[in-house]
């Protein structure tokens, strides 16, 4: 290891913050002045155990030197509570002080989870090593934890595209077959909105709802396995060819299997189930009653709807009320009783009449309205024109569940399509509109952290990615803040998560106060760290907008919790300097190292890192009055916002 890194991993060493638990206040003074002559200053200390808990909640300290023998709570049982509050995943040492030499004291010591062992007397030297070695290892632990959370980030990031890549292939896939018969390439579009809206009035929460919207998409995905013979017969099905239909339903299924992606396996379910009915005659598996997963019995019930109000080569569109009659007259034959209740809240109001009886098309064929049951085949007793069947027959229930061809007169000529541009209706284009905004609403909120409304990482990383190269285009300085919530998980262990996320919120409010120009940028990075992205801003600018966010979180201006919840943050600001070779990466590391800077100052500081040097030490940190000085003079080079500190 060269000197200049060995000098950077003491200095991280050294850095350390170190706590002490021992009932003997002799024994404090001296271990705490033998530290400080090495260099180790971040050290607390308490004589009493039972107040150590808290101590060590508050400090997080990195390495816990504890007598064993105490009153109250004695060393062995102290240690015992540390490892269970200690959730941080990385190595900590603690260290056992004893003035007993024994095998027996060492064993259960060891047993109990201690690190290492120093005994009374202390000596320097010894003292000295073994704290140094433990330290290097807890420092190495902290790197690769840390590492091994962005990889694992990484991967989840990179499964999560490839499970997206897989729907849209599949969603694709359903939008070939839907086009072989219908030339709108609309009705799964169609079902899925109507799918949405029957979970939400069924009391599911919103995730959930649009979680089913675009499962419903894909309920039709297996036609893509069924040939153009059957699929696109003008006449009526063969039993034979009755059957080859069917398979749509596991072909689908088998289309979607295997998958860990929720749309993806919830769609598998709605493509096997979509054709069952409640009284147990569909197909697929013959299910009945609750059998039947609710997302195929919510998804059965828009198919059909979707199908009788539209046009087909073999019959007119239904109106809606004869569609709406149709499938309440259903209610706990073919439909779930409580699915055609939410059917007939939602869908009884005028935009959905308008939209139903303006949209028809003879576009699309579907088993379910003259294949599968008998009574959906001819229209019913309602004022609409009665529809043509596609056959001279239907496809009946007989006994046991099992459809069957029941023979008729030959199917009379297909009326003919009328022009495209009739079929495509002003409510149609609604609902298409409806359906982008959902799809625009979707790709923003990928790009949005739930809890505090900001960009999330992968939005920060690509405004800092193309940010980069624009800098390095125009020659022009761009700054990044790294900042951290000091002692968050003393805020959560102490107030709740409740309040931690008041705390976290506040900070939020409080960076995009401050960061307001539009091509600024302020975003949750992660867990109790924020970034905030500040486009041709040099590093006194940088300092000067940290500086600002440092004191109004501090101020707690911005936020008021439940219980009121009083933060501090560290910042880190780093600059790229135009045709310096930094890259998004760099810029990063950089203002990482300038943030722990200012942690290892004293927290609810800020630091700015040192473009001519290379490592950690070089993190500057500056004081509030600097700061203050320095945003008094700053005038950001960006015209947009002049005002924005």
């Amino acid at each position: 290891m060269s000197n200049g890194v060995m000098e950077v991993v003491m200095d991280a060493v050294r850095d350390a913050r170190i706590m002490i638990v021992d009932d003997q206040e002799a024994n404090l003074r001296l271990l705490t002045a033998l530290l400080a002559s090495d260099g180790y200053h971040h050290v607390s200390a308490t004589t009493r155990s039972p107040d150590a808990l808290a101590l060590f909640r508050a400090t997080e300290p990195d390495l816990v030197l504890l007598d064993y023998r105490m009153p109250e709570l004695d060393g062995i049982q102290l240690l015992g509570q540390l490892r269970c509050t200690d959730a941080g995943g990385a190595f900590l040492p603690i260290v056992m002080l004893t003035g007993e030499g024994s095998e027996d004291v060492k064993s259960g010591a060891l047993a109990a989870g201690a690190s290492d062992f120093l005994t009374k007397p202390f000596g320097r030297t010894e003292v000295l090593l073994r704290l140094r070695n433990l330290l290097e290892t807890r420092l190495l632990s902290l790197r690769q934890q840390r590492q091994n959370e962005e990889l694992e980030l990484r991967v989840r990031e990179r499964t999560a595209e490839l499970e997206e890549s897989r729907y849209e292939l599949l969603a694709r896939l359903a939008r070939a077959a839907e086009y072989r018969d219908d030339a709108t390439g609309q009705h799964a579009q169609r079902v899925g909105a109507t799918t949405a809206r029957l979970a939400r009035r069924l009391g599911h929460a919103e995730d959930d709802v649009e979680l089913l919207r675009r499962a419903a998409l894909l309920h039709d995905v297996g036609k893509i396995g069924i040939a153009d013979e059957v699929l696109l017969k003008p006449g009526r099905f063969t039993p034979e060819e009755f059957e080859r239909m069917k398979e749509h339903t596991a072909i689908g299924a088998e289309l979607l299997s295997g998958s860990r992606s929720a749309v993806l396996r919830l769609g598998e379910v709605v493509a096997r189930t979509h054709h069952e009915r409640w009284d147990g005659g569909g197909y697929g598996h013959a299910l009945c009653g609750e059998a039947i997963p609710l997302a195929g019995r919510i998804v059965a019930v828009a198919d059909v709807f979707d199908a009788l109000t539209a046009a087909r080569p073999y019959k007119t569109a239904w109106t809606v009320e004869a569609a709406i009659a149709e499938i309440g007259a259903q209610r706990g034959r073919q439909f779930d009783p409580q699915v055609v209740d939410a059917f007939l809240a939602v869908l009884g109001g005028a935009d959905t009449h308008e939209c139903a009886e303006q949209r028809a098309s003879p576009d699309h064929r579907h088993e379910a309205t003259g294949r599968q049951t008998g009574h959906l085949a001819a229209a019913p007793a309602a004022p609409a024109a009665p529809a043509v069947p596609a056959t001279g027959g239907t496809c009946e229930t007989a006994e046991g569940g099992r459809p069957v061809a029941v023979a008729g007169t030959e199917a009379g000529p297909a009326r003919a399509a009328p022009p495209r541009g009739d079929r495509t209706n002003g409510a149609l284009l609604r609902l298409i509109d409806e359906l982008g905004a959902e799809n625009e609403a979707l790709r923003r909120a990928s790009g949005t952290d739930a809890l505090t409304g900001l960009a999330n990482r992968r939005a920060f990383d690509d405004a800092l990615a193309r940010e980069c190269l624009r800098a390095a285009r125009h020659r022009a300085p761009l700054s990044v803040l790294l900042l951290d919530v000091d002692a968050f998980k003393a805020t959560n262990d102490a107030l709740g998560h409740r309040a931690g996320d008041a705390a976290l919120r506040g900070v939020a409010a409080a960076a995009g106060a401050v960061a307001l120009r539009p091509v600024d940028l302020v975003a949750r990075y992660g867990g109790d760290e924020f970034a905030v992205l500040l486009p041709d801003t040099d590093t006194a600018g940088a300092l000067a907008v940290a500086e600002t966010i440092r004191h109004d979180v501090e101020a707690g201006r911005q936020y008021a919790g439940e219980p009121p919840v009083t933060v501090t943050v560290s910042a880190g600001a780093a600059t790229l300097v135009p045709a310096g070779g930094d890259d998004a990466a760099t810029l990063l590391v950089q203002a990482d190292a300038a943030l722990y800077a200012a942690k290892r100052a004293g927290r609810n500081r800020v630091a700015a890192f040192g473009q001519h040097c290379s490592g950690p030490a070089a993190a500057l940190a500056a004081s509030g009055s600097q700061l203050r000085s320095a945003r008094a003079h700053w005038e950001p080079s960006s015209p947009l916002r002049p005002d924005h500190v």
